[in-house]
């Protein structure tokens, strides 16, 4: 029988093998939003960035103007100028069809991941980086159940944004002609530094590991980059200098305590190095997120698996996830800092690396038991996140329900009241209150403002503080909310998902 006779049964069984990958990652896609949707105002409580990230754009929905209670640079009078406006921009007109609501505001980011890992999957196809429809569903499941990328899109960070622009420039370089993928990488480009200067250090990091292991091939694409990178900035510097803020800017981005500029200057004129000290502090870089701790532990295994077998290449997709995943964390730590919600940076060039080394995944064989390790760290690399915290977050339903915080608010606060309050109470507060301050604008209150207040819905250990800081003479109300959880979340002990008092200013008699 001729050979080619099995060629059209060959096509036929590559193109069912396409549409079950089709079907089944539409439907991975969509039980991830289903899932996510449902525990959205659950899975994390309501938190610093969240609120100081949402605050802008609320505002403008709300009629107020682009400003922010919530910003620690700036006072309420003054046009906001965070580092991230491509997220406020793109979340205010999410506000407009959604409305404002806790729910409403964390399911922007479900979508935008969704967004970036069908991106993502369209680009290492293109690029036959991951030839096996299995690891290119593996690398989808990972990305999506991250630990630390989870944290991100489910806890209203701005961080979704910035996977979407950069997912969107690998998609971009996949384009075949040369003019029109230059272009498009400069337009993606132009995003680039308004998504996030955190996204314009990663781009220069990844840049320069790709240039060591591409050398010349990718200069044009770089160059068409770098041009609209540049365009960006002028849009911000254009934005903020016009609206008579650049200053603020540079202060709460280059000046700030969070990157090493600000640090060095902090270091000068107060002769306090221990931000410099902390922000170079390397030994937690690698496990300060559990997902990606243990992607950094496969990527060691497979490392010297080939080496002891004599079959490692430095030119090749490992040793490019290996090396990535060690230099990345240490140039962003050492630019500024390296939080878990930034562990993306490594996480998805490290992910797209393994399931690439996955393609000749097999149970049996020489490789059988490197293989079974592989699927066991992705296993646990996988579960220990997104499907862990949605579990948790469904076994405690009644426990984490912000309808709890919505009542305990709308019962204790009146139209007319200014509302100083704890980050678990904003979005409940925003609806009820005439204004409301939060923790993060408490050093640019003014005594006007601060005598205004009338009421505080906190934490009761920051009674003390806080009314020094506010002056007058406040009762406590006996009402109180609090809802623990079975794990801490940030830096609290006593896993508080909410825990609030209210407190109310004496009436000067």
């Amino acid at each position: 029988m001729d050979k080619a006779s099995f060629i059209p049964n060959q096509d036929q069984q590559q193109n069912n093998s396409w549409k079950f990958e089709v079907i089944l990652i539409i439907v991975l896609c969509i039980l991830f939003l289903l899932v996510g949707l449902v525990v959205a105002s659950r899975i994390e409580p309501v938190w610093t960035d969240e609120v100081m990230f949402t605050d802008p754009p609320n505002n403008l929905y709300f009629g107020k103007g682009w400003i922010s209670t919530a910003w620690y640079y700036q006072t309420k009078e003054e046009f906001w100028a965070g580092n991230l406006p491509l997220h406020e921009i793109i979340l205010y007109h999410w506000l407009k069809i959604f409305g404002f609501s806790l729910t409403a505001v964390r399911s922007m980011n479900y979508f935008l991941i969704v967004g970036s890992v069908l991106m993502l999957w369209l680009s290492v196809i293109r690029l036959k980086l991951i030839n096996s429809p299995w690891s290119r569903i593996t690398l989808i499941c990972l990305i999506l159940s991250s630990s630390g990328i989870s944290f991100s899109y489910s806890s209203g960070r701005a961080d979704s944004i910035a996977i979407t622009v950069a997912s969107a420039a690998l998609l971009a370089y996949t384009i075949t002609s040369p003019w029109l993928r230059c272009v498009s990488l400069a337009c993606i480009g132009i995003f680039i530094p308004i998504a996030g200067l955190q996204l314009l250090a990663y781009v220069i990091v990844l840049c320069g590991v790709l240039l060591f292991y591409l050398r010349k091939l990718l200069i044009k694409e770089f160059v068409s980059l770098g041009i609209g990178v540049v365009l960006g900035v002028i849009f911000l510097y254009t934005l903020y200098f016009t609206n008579g803020v650049w200053f603020k800017f540079i202060l709460s981005t280059f000046g700030s305590q969070h990157i090493l500029t600000g640090q060095v200057a902090q270091a000068i004129v107060q002769g306090d190095d221990k931000g410099i000290l902390k922000i170079l502090s390397l030994q937690k870089v690698f496990i300060i997120d559990f997902s990606t701790a243990f992607l950094h532990l496969l990527t060691l295994t497979l490392v010297i698996y080939q080496l002891f077998k004599r079959q490692f290449k430095f030119y090749s997709p490992i040793s490019f996830g290996f090396v990535g995943g060690l230099f990345i964390p240490l140039a962003i730590v050492i630019a500024g800092k390296y939080p878990h919600y930034y562990t993306w940076m490594a996480f998805i060039p490290m992910a797209i690396c393994i399931c690439s080394e996955l393609d000749n995944f097999s149970l049996s064989g020489s490789k059988k038991w490197i293989n079974l390790t592989a699927v066991l760290i992705l296993l646990i690399a996988s579960l220990g996140g997104f499907p862990a915290k949605a579990s948790l977050a469904i076994n405690e339903w009644e426990t984490r329900n912000y309808a709890n915080v919505e009542a305990f608010v709308q019962k204790n606060v009146k139209k007319s009241d200014w509302v100083y309050c704890d980050y678990g109470a904003y979005y409940a507060a925003y609806k009820n209150a005439e204004l409301v301050f939060l923790p993060s604008y408490a050093r640019m209150l003014s005594n006007e403002e601060k005598q205004k207040i009338t009421t505080l819905i906190i934490d009761p250990k920051k009674l003390k503080e806080m009314t020094d800081k506010l002056g007058g003479d406040w009762k406590d109300t006996g009402e109180a909310l609090i809802k623990k959880s079975l794990i801490s979340f940030q830096d609290d002990t006593n896993n508080y998902f909410y825990n609030l008092r209210v407190f109310k200013r004496k009436s000067v008699s």
